[in-house]
Parts: structure tokens; sequence; C-alpha cells
């Protein structure tokens, strides 16, 4: 999976939290018992059997991540919230988009491997 994929994936979910702030402590704690089912479940030893199945199931290609970050700005400019709420999903899911055409641009030119 690619640098740039990775990045533009990561802002989309920032995008989706920052949207979704007033159901963050719910999503804190889903998060939490699916780490624990899935941690017991992993320790089981189906590990393994889970790990050659599943692979890297997200983020998909290049493709779906800019239609969900496309997808999310229009949703986002179209909610019926406060425009000032509006401008920080927005912005990171425009930034998902520039980081999947431009690259990761603003990492320092010695840094890249």
């Amino acid at each position: 999976m690619g640098q740039r994929l990775r990045a533009a994936t990561v802002l989309l979910c920032l995008a989706w939290t920052f949207r979704l702030h007033r159901w963050a402590p719910a999503f804190v704690v889903l998060a939490f018992v699916a780490w624990v089912l899935m941690h017991w479940r992993l320790e089981a030893g189906l590990g393994r059997v889970l790990a050659q199945r599943w692979g890297s199931p997200w983020p998909g290609g290049l493709v779906i991540v800019a239609a969900l970050l496309c997808a999310s700005a229009v949703a986002f400019v179209y909610a019926d919230i406060a425009p000032l709420a509006k401008v920080m999903p927005v912005a990171l899911a425009l930034f998902g988009l520039s980081v999947l055409v431009t690259g990761t641009w603003w990492r320092a030119e010695g840094a890249r491997s």
C-alpha cells in the first residue's frame, strides 16, 4: 500500500471523525469492545487463518478511496449543519484528494524512502 493511499485514508477517517464528533464516545466504546473481541479470537489460534484470509482489506484501491473522499466532501457540503462546522471535514476530505493527486509533498526530501 502506497504512502499516498495510506495518508489519504487517514484524512478520510479524520474528516468523518470531525463530522461525527458528537458520537465519539460511542465510537470509542464500540472500538474497544471490537478490539477486545478480536484480540480474544486472534489469541485463540485463529489469528493465522484470519491474517491469510483478510490480507489487507482496508484501505481499498485508489479508486475506492478517491470515490469515498469525493462523496464525503459532497455530503459534508450539503449537510444540514452550521457552515462553520462544515469547514474542517470538507477541508480534510479535499486535502485527502490532493494527497492522492500530488503525493505527500509535506515530507522532507531526505525522509523519503
